[in-house]
């Protein structure tokens, strides 16, 4: 793989970071609703009450080993969404789930506040549990923390699946809306929610039907117009939203054919292409999506994302192939498709305007004191 040189810092629009094993409450690792262990074969994070493990690939699921890692890969800040395992979707105890997002959130304050350079936080909600996220919401928005994170669905108290587009969570849109609060979706519990018998064989849940739910998260949000309605809120779609930009023309086409299927004085889907509070991430894996997400939202919304430690991400060589932090974009410009103009600013300028909207001087402060330090 060809490397383009990148003489500047840049920043990673997506990471996640593991709680040490020790910070970990008693209550939630003995309930077997999250925990971090060590076997003979290494070490996990599991999820005992429903059967779930996963291996810690990689030093950089943790704090130290991350920061020693972005300096040598010359990433000046990370932008830490909050762990997918603990949306809580599935654990029905609600103040067990309270407890484990308050967790959560605690330990995502902690690591802002000791490297305010290094990350920007942000901090889950359960739509399931209004009334009480939205006073975390303004708790956590008093303390610092940069956005909130929500997952493309979530499941109601009856048991039902929806997505983040319902009566519970316009009301934490208005809210945001009011705090000018960037939100950022990420998709989860894709098993439960396709019900297939084969739908992890081969990790194969990852490849596509968690994408499709964020490109029906999408569908809704933009059918609603809900990016319209709530002009102070910077909706983020992970992994590029790849799946719901592929699909924007059928979307368009159901829009004009069937009547039926839109309200009286909506939009088509192809006018919310142009919404400046629409942005994606450049979790795509392939330069050819570049292109795609180039043509149809603009490079002014594409947000250099790694995902890292996460082995589907786009930063950490695990086959010895040449990947490293950027490479996709890096790919991207070879090929023509970017310029290293649009290029430097998915690296870098996009994110801010992504955190902080209209407030020009509130990024232009933080972008300084992060790139000076």
């Amino acid at each position: 793989m060809k490397k383009t040189k990148v003489d500047y810092p840049i920043i990673d629009g997506h990471g996640h970071i593991l709680p040490e094993p020790s910070q970990i409450p008693k209550s939630i690792s003995k309930a077997g609703y999250f925990n971090v262990i060590t076997s003979t074969l290494g070490q996990w994070m599991t999820q005992d009450f429903i059967g779930w493990r996963r291996p810690v690939s990689h030093g950089t699921f943790f704090k130290e080993p991350r920061l020693e890692w972005m300096e040598k890969h010359n990433i000046a800040h990370t932008i830490l969404i909050t762990l997918s395992q603990l949306y809580c979707n599935g654990i029905a105890d609600d103040e067990a789930a309270l407890d484990i997002m308050r967790f959560q959130n605690d330990f995502h304050v902690s690591l802002q506040e000791k490297h305010p350079l290094r990350f920007s936080c942000g901090f889950v909600g359960l739509p399931r549990l209004l009334d009480v996220t939205l006073i975390e919401m303004q708790r956590r928005y008093k303390e610092g923390l940069k956005f909130l994170c929500l997952p493309t669905h979530y499941k109601r108290s009856d048991g039902q699946y929806i997505s983040c587009t319902d009566e519970n969570c316009q009301r934490i849109f208005a809210l945001a809306n009011e705090l000018s609060l960037p939100i950022q979706f990420h998709p989860y519990d894709y098993e439960e929610i396709y019900n297939l018998a084969d739908i992890d064989t081969n990790w194969a849940g990852h490849k596509s039907p968690m994408p499709a739910l964020t490109a029906h998260l999408f569908d809704r949000l933009i059918t609603e117009g809900l990016h319209e309605k709530y002009p102070n809120v910077r909706f983020y779609f992970s992994h590029g939203n790849s799946v719901g930009l592929a699909t924007i023309g059928r979307q368009q086409q159901a829009w004009l054919a069937r009547p039926d299927l839109r309200k009286e004085g909506s939009k088509g889907p192809i006018e919310a292409l142009s919404a400046k509070n629409i942005f994606v991430d450049s979790i795509v894996h392939d330069p050819d999506l570049i292109w795609l997400l180039k043509q149809k939202i603009g490079t002014s919304q594409i947000i250099h994302g790694i995902d890292s430690p996460y082995p589907l991400g786009d930063g950490i060589d695990y086959l010895d192939d040449g990947v490293y932090p950027g490479s996709t974009l890096d790919s991207a410009e070879n090929e023509g498709y970017i310029t290293a103009a649009e290029k430097r600013a998915m690296f870098q300028d996009n994110v801010f305007s992504w955190l902080y909207g209209k407030d020009d001087a509130k990024g232009k402060n933080m972008k300084q004191h992060i790139f000076s330090s």
